[in-house]
């Protein structure tokens, strides 16, 4: 068993185990899995290490942004299906976000905290930066690409008061062809949002975000202003939450629930309850519909496994007594889950991205990053 960044010029691989109980973003799941391998992406010079983030219009057209070790400078490579090839680009540091609308109009966002955050673009042709926020201490943490005059990024502001405080305040911002329209959830109205973590728009205008540290989702309804943001009562308000988009809806994964957004009550009703299990909060995910649901987390083991060196995933310990954990991908098909374990290299996974053709999952952990084949999963 093999263990790998991104980037090495050498293929290496990542065995899957296969385990008796999981637990994934709380959820407590019995069965058996088969013994799959992840293979690790090959790309032509330095590695492309931390931050790794993909999007692709299809399974032969992809983009991979990161940084460069050990230099953390930022770059992009692109992959054609069989392997990744790092291309030229403006400079940039951190990337935080990457989102498109085809194979000629795809978008990343850079950390903007210790310098100007910088929007990257995609045209067919070049990569080119097509606008720089000037504000300080901004920092990224989502992005939603309807439409090459449709963007909407979402993250915070951060203003230190002294020392030990420092003031967060959620921003978010849309671009129209033209500009970006800033301030676009009014902070005097939510008073406890601070961070904009996770955001849903759909082509109509409906849009949901959550934000922390209030752990509220807030509804924009089709056809309001666009500051126009209604906070919803959340069943289980006790986590961060994190919304997934689908073509037919929203979905909100939170500790114990899957919920889905039902446009009667105009709330998330949940629709999949199981045992509680105190981690970090969930991992990002995605979904072709709100019952074909990917998402990560771990799977919990017993003394049976001893053998493994212990250390730390996602801040859950995990050692030979009396349990541990493992990392696992967890697929909701609107009646039950499944989920299909990772090995211990990675810690609990985010789903970064779904090839549309073969239903391949690209999954990462911050550092490492790497492709399951869609026979590989456990539907």
């Amino acid at each position: 068993m093999g263990e790998a960044r991104l980037g090495r010029t050498v293929a290496a691989r990542w065995t899957i185990s296969g385990a008796r109980a999981w637990v994934v973003l709380g959820l407590a799941l019995g069965g058996c899995a088969a013994v799959p391998e992840v293979d690790a992406t090959p790309v032509a010079g330095d590695a492309i290490s931390h931050r790794s983030l993909i999007w692709g219009a299809s399974d032969n057209e992809a983009w991979i942004v990161g940084t460069h070790a050990p230099s953390n400078a930022g770059a992009i490579a692109r992959w054609d299906g069989q392997r990744a090839t790092l291309v030229s680009h403006p400079p940039f540091v951190v990337p935080r976000v990457i989102a498109g609308t085809s194979a000629r109009d795809v978008w990343v966002v850079t950390d903007g905290v210790m310098q100007p955050a910088q929007v990257l673009r995609w045209n067919g042709e070049q990569w080119s930066i097509v606008h720089t926020f000037e504000q300080s201490g901004l920092s990224i943490d989502s992005i939603v690409a309807l439409a090459p005059d449709n963007v909407w990024i979402g993250g915070s502001t951060r203003t230190m008061i002294n020392r030990a405080n420092t003031q967060f305040t959620p921003w978010l911002a849309r671009w129209d062809g033209t500009r970006f329209e800033q301030n676009l959830f009014n902070p005097t109205m939510q008073p406890r949002a601070q961070v904009v973590h996770s955001l849903v728009v759909h082509a109509d205008g409906e849009a949901w975000l959550r934000a922390s540290a209030d752990r509220a989702t807030y509804h924009h309804p089709a056809g309001a202003p666009l500051t126009e943001w209604q906070r919803i009562a959340d069943r289980e308000s006790n986590g961060r939450g994190e919304l997934i988009g689908a073509s037919d809806g929203a979905v909100l994964l939170m500790n114990t629930q899957l919920s889905r957004w039902n446009d009667a009550s105009q709330s998330f009703e949940p629709t999949s309850t199981a045992a509680l299990l105190s981690a970090n909060g969930p991992a990002r995910g995605v979904a072709l519909g709100v019952n074909d649901v990917w998402t990560g987390g771990v799977e919990a083991y017993g003394p049976e496994r001893c053998g493994l060196s212990g250390g730390a995933l996602g801040g859950i310990s995990w050692q030979c007594s009396p349990a541990g954990y493992f990392p696992a991908l967890l697929h909701w098909n609107g009646a039950r889950w499944s989920s299909t374990s990772l090995s211990p290299n990675f810690r609990p996974p985010h789903i970064l991205w779904r090839e549309p053709t073969s239903g391949a999952l690209w999954v990462g952990d911050g550092a490492l990053m790497g492709r399951v084949r869609a026979d590989q999963l456990r539907p």
